[in-house]
C-alpha cells in the first residue's frame, strides 16, 4: 500500500485503486518520499518473476527499434507510426464494446466493466471473465514497461517537475525551457525540442497548440 502525504502534486506517480504496484513504483514513491507499506492480510501479497522467467526488453524491442528509428529519422512515412505501437500490440487487451439504447436487455455477467458511459444510448467497454485477458502472451509486460517510462521520467525530469504541466507517453509540456537542460539533439534517447506553443489543455487528450 502506497499513502499519499500532505503534498498532492505527484506529476511522476498514478495511484492504483487495488493497491497494485510494481518495484519500480515503490522505488518512484520512496523518492517521493511517499509511505509504503506491504498489506499483510493472510492473502498472496507479492508476485515474483526469476529470472529464468523474464524476456529482456532488448530481445523484444531493440531489433525493430535499430531497424524503424532510421526510417523515422529520413521521415519515411509510417515509420514513427509502428514505432509507436509495438508495445500497444503486444500488451493490447481482449476488450470488448458495446453500445445499446436504454430499454435494449443486455447481460454483463461474467464481465468486468471497465467502462460505462450514458448520454444518447448506454457504452460499455469489459472483460470476459472467462477468456485471457490480453491477445498476446506479452501482456504482462505492459505494467513494467509503463512503470519504468514514469520512473525513468521521475529521475531525469525531477528537478524541472514545477515547469511541467503536462506529460504523455514520452512527451513533456514545460511553461520554460530549463537553461540546464541539454541541448535537443536527434539521437535515440535523447531529447528534441518540437517548438514554442500558446497551448490549451481542455481535457486529457484534448490540446490546441497554436505556434508562437
Amino acid at each position: 500500500m502506497i499513502s499519499k502525504t500532505t503534498n498532492d502534486k505527484y506529476k511522476f506517480f498514478v495511484f492504483n485503486s487495488e493497491d497494485h504496484y510494481t518495484h519500480l513504483d515503490v522505488i518512484t514513491a520512496q523518492a517521493y518520499g511517499l509511505k509504503v507499506e506491504l498489506i499483510c492480510d493472510g492473502k498472496p501479497n507479492f508476485l515474483y518473476y526469476p529470472k529464468d522467467s523474464l524476456v529482456s526488453g532488448q530481445l523484444l524491442f531493440k531489433k525493430y527499434v535499430d531497424d524503424l528509428y532510421p526510417m523515422k529519422l529520413q521521415k519515411v512515412k509510417g515509420a514513427k507510426l509502428l514505432l509507436n505501437i509495438l508495445w500497444g500490440a503486444l500488451t493490447e487487451s481482449r476488450t470488448y464494446k458495446k453500445t445499446v439504447d436504454y430499454d435494449t436487455p443486455f447481460d454483463l455477467s461474467g464481465c468486468d466493466v471497465k467502462k460505462l458511459e450514458a448520454s444518447d444510448k448506454l457504452r460499455t467497454q469489459f472483460l470476459k471473465m472467462n477468456e485471457q485477458q490480453f491477445k498476446t502472451n506479452y501482456g504482462r509486460i505492459k505494467p513494467f514497461l509503463l512503470a519504468f517510462a514514469r520512473n525513468q521520467f521521475f529521475f531525469s525530469f525531477r528537478k524541472w517537475e514545477h515547469l511541467i504541466v503536462r506529460m504523455h507517453t514520452d512527451s513533456l509540456y514545460l511553461t520554460e525551457v530549463p537553461s540546464d537542460m541539454h541541448p535537443p539533439s536527434e539521437k535515440l534517447g535523447c531529447l528534441k525540442s518540437e517548438g514554442t506553443y500558446k497551448v490549451e489543455i481542455s481535457g486529457i487528450n484534448n490540446v490546441k497548440k497554436d505556434k508562437i
